[in-house]
């Protein structure tokens, strides 16, 4: 059986970009089952044309522009792979109604992820109501089958219509991300994702400065990358370590040393990050916004987007209660063990219809 995966842009393998790691862990689940997966997506950087990495065959289309400009290449080399499913991931950009164009001429089953993020501007709620308009409720209404990480995330979807909404967790690597938790001299925060405002990577280095400057027992951790890297940098002490683009061996076993893992975050579709950290039983300290109650249940502690003063006092109880942090830790260990990626794959075959 063949199956299509059309996406933005994709590694092989594991890194920051939540949304590639999610096509990634599929495409890794669905190869072990014997499917034949081809991952197509858009042509950026120096990425290779053609390319097959960790048995998962890629191939790329030509870049034009992340929002409107369809993209026929993408349609056509879909439409060449011949799938028995099409399966289209994030709303708000092109190459998802490639996928879904390619699904219709063919007469295949169309699969939509929308991974939706609510527009955090001005100007990108413009766009986005531009893109609705144009693209955005057709790939909606007209997908066979709507697969979302999340229940929040269904109950956006269905403001569309009554379509068909089937809800699977994000999955997540439990072959890297796994308990086997290492005993530090000092206590510590991590920040992990990527460096970007809506992210909140510049509320967490304030809180960091400010307990810094309170106690020193706590090491902070700064692991990702992004545009905000330079000003995050200027702003750290000596006891800030930055982790820039490092494989997903390494992000386990800083999660394995983090006590509290902090994400004062605009919004999450799901949040990739939080999951690995509470796999590794890494307690978490974030906002109370779409996905994330629904990714760490009672895995940590929750405050309203924008308190941060709530968030530095939640981070600091955790600090000084170790029998606290244990409790999340197990908590959050509990509760993320139907992330695993063989699990999730076997819930999005069922989707697919194929189960």
């Amino acid at each position: 059986m063949k199956v299509a995966l059309v996406t933005t842009y994709f590694k092989p393998y594991e890194w920051r970009s939540g949304i590639s790691n999610v096509v990634y862990l599929i495409s890794k689940g669905l190869v072990k089952r014997g499917f034949d997966v081809k991952v197509f997506s858009p042509l950026k950087d120096n990425l290779k044309k053609h390319e097959i990495r960790n048995k998962i065959n890629v191939e790329r289309f030509g870049y034009k522009h992340e929002y409107f400009l369809y993209s026929k290449e993408a349609t056509d080399q879909v439409k060449k792979f011949s799938p028995d499913v099409v399966h289209s991931f994030h709303y708000g950009f092109y190459p998802a109604t490639a996928g879904l164009k390619a699904a219709r001429e063919l007469r295949v089953p169309h699969i939509f992820t929308p991974a939706y993020h609510p527009p955090s501007s001005v100007k990108k709620k413009m766009l986005f109501h531009a893109y609705d308009l144009m693209y955005g409720n057709d790939l909606i209404k007209n997908s066979d089958r709507i697969v979302t990480f999340n229940i929040n995330e269904k109950q956006q979807m269905s403001r569309y219509g009554n379509m068909k909404i089937d809800v699977v967790p994000a999955p997540v690597n439990n072959d890297t991300f796994y308990p086997k938790r290492l005993q530090c001299r000092k206590l510590a925060i991590s920040f992990v994702g990527s460096f970007l405002p809506w992210k909140g990577a510049g509320v967490a280095m304030k809180i960091f400065k400010q307990i810094e400057k309170e106690r020193n027992d706590v090491n902070f951790f700064f692991v990702g990358g992004g545009t905000m890297e330079q000003e995050l940098r200027k702003q750290a002490s000596k006891k800030v370590r930055f982790f820039v683009d490092q494989p997903s061996s390494t992000v386990a076993r800083i999660h394995n040393m983090t006590d509290i893992a902090v994400f004062p975050t605009f919004y999450e579709s799901f949040g990739c990050a939080m999951a690995e950290a509470e796999m590794c039983g890494t307690p978490i300290v974030s906002t109370r916004v779409g996905a994330v109650p629904e990714t760490i249940g009672n895995g940590g502690i929750l405050v309203d987007y924008g308190d941060w003063d709530g968030m530095k006092e939640a981070i600091v109880r955790l600090l000084d209660d170790k029998k606290l942090r244990k409790k999340y830790s197990l908590e959050a260990i509990k509760h993320s063990k139907d992330y695993g990626y063989q699990k999730v794959v076997s819930r999005i075959l069922k989707s697919y219809g194929m189960a």
